[in-house]
């Protein structure tokens, strides 16, 4: 089961790269799916039985999606980190990825022109090869002394965050046999209006969800020959099959037999 949400930001929404509070802080340029998990979770913990809360946010059953940036019908994926483009072109115009100055260098060993390759890295892409970066705001902000009502010396601070007006879209899953019934109060709980990120209770983290009545999928090209292609859409953690920790992926890491 699928449900994909439109997250509207209403508000400038903090979602921290760290959780560090010392040093400058960064904001990630997604909706982390688990903002959306503990936003669900506030809403509906205390009123579902034992048996529903842990299979609603213990069990793994259900899975909160990342929002990534929305164009109103299609979702953009990361960039992949193959991508490169020669140093001194520039890749894109008017927004516009260029295919002919893109270079894929999981397919490729160097660029054809031998020129210097850098990076895309940054941002995700449409399909139609939009290229798009979240906007951010940044704020500083300093605590006030009480005793003097002044600003307070050494606290002086500042929010990075996401800038109010743009959407993205989430998806949460659920497995073939969870509670149809379950799955849908929980998409409800999400709908509306709500609080996400941090600082919610100081202007930032408000929000517009709204349920899709379809669920839109990544294009997918085929290739040659019998190579399988992964694009994360998402940081991956494998286990192999001690459980330990790898960062070498096989097919038995990725649930492909043989």
């Amino acid at each position: 089961m699928k449900q994909t949400l439109t997250i509207e930001l209403l508000d400038d929404c903090v979602f921290s790269a760290r959780s560090a509070t010392e040093g400058g802080h960064e904001s990630l340029d997604r909706i982390p799916g688990a903002s959306l998990l503990g936003a669900a979770a506030a809403k509906l913990y205390a009123k579902l039985d034992r048996t529903q809360a842990f299979a609603a946010f213990h069990s793994g059953r259900l899975r909160f999606g990342d929002g990534l940036p929305w164009n109103g019908q299609e979702i953009a994926y990361p960039m992949p980190l193959c991508w490169y483009h020669a140093k001194m072109q520039k890749p894109e115009e008017k927004g516009y990825l260029q295919q002919e100055h893109v270079y894929n260098l999981f397919h490729r060993a160097e660029l054809s022109s031998g020129a210097q390759p850098k990076q895309l890295r940054s941002g995700y892409v449409h399909s139609d090869g939009r290229w798009v970066k979240p906007e951010h705001s940044l704020r500083l902000k300093t605590a006030i002394d009480p005793a003097t009502g002044c600003a307070a010396k050494g606290q002086l601070f500042g929010y990075d965050a996401l800038a109010r007006g743009q959407c993205f879209a989430a998806t949460i899953e659920a497995d073939d046999d969870f509670d149809p019934a379950l799955f849908q109060q929980i998409g409800d709980a999400l709908s509306g209006e709500t609080l996400l990120g941090r600082s919610r209770s100081a202007e930032y983290g408000r929000v517009r969800i709204t349920k899709l009545d379809h669920s839109p999928e990544p294009t997918s090209q085929k290739t040659d020959g019998d190579t399988l292609t992964l694009w994360l859409l998402s940081d991956l953690a494998l286990v192999d099959a001690h459980g330990q920790p790898t960062l070498t992926p096989s097919g038995e890491a990725l649930g492909l037999p043989g």
